[in-house]
């Protein structure tokens, strides 16, 4: 299935929404509001832009698992978009300043030589 967002990702298998009504994905205290494009960490409004808020939806809806750069390419932009080769490094690192957690550590975890995965809480 591809539903294509606003901001002109098309989001192939799309994530599971835990609150149809309200479409907001939920990761322990990390809120994205589907719909407004509203990212919420520990309560707070944080500003994102639309690609890294295209690929937090790819990261959040798969959290806890492993994707590879070309799965998150696909899932957030589609096989057929040409992007830079670091484009997914370079949002990654803006989105790991953004959604460090209370002790400094990242939510989202490098799995070398494989991808990138959004780590739910340990506790």
């Amino acid at each position: 299935m591809t539903q294509t967002h606003r901001s002109g990702a098309h989001l192939h298998s799309g994530p599971r929404i835990e609150n149809a009504e309200e479409r907001v994905l939920e990761v322990d205290d990390v809120h994205l509001d589907i719909d407004g494009m509203v990212l919420r960490v520990d309560g707070r409004r944080v500003d994102i832009t639309a690609q890294e808020f295209v690929l937090l939806i790819v990261l959040m809806g798969n959290a806890s698992r492993v994707l590879t750069r070309q799965e998150l390419l696909d899932r957030a932009w589609g096989p057929a978009r040409g992007r830079a080769s670091n484009t997914v490094s370079v949002l990654m690192s803006r989105l790991r300043r953004k959604l460090l957690r209370p002790d400094s550590t990242s939510r989202i975890r490098t799995v070398r030589t494989v991808g990138y995965v959004f780590d739910r809480s340990r506790s």
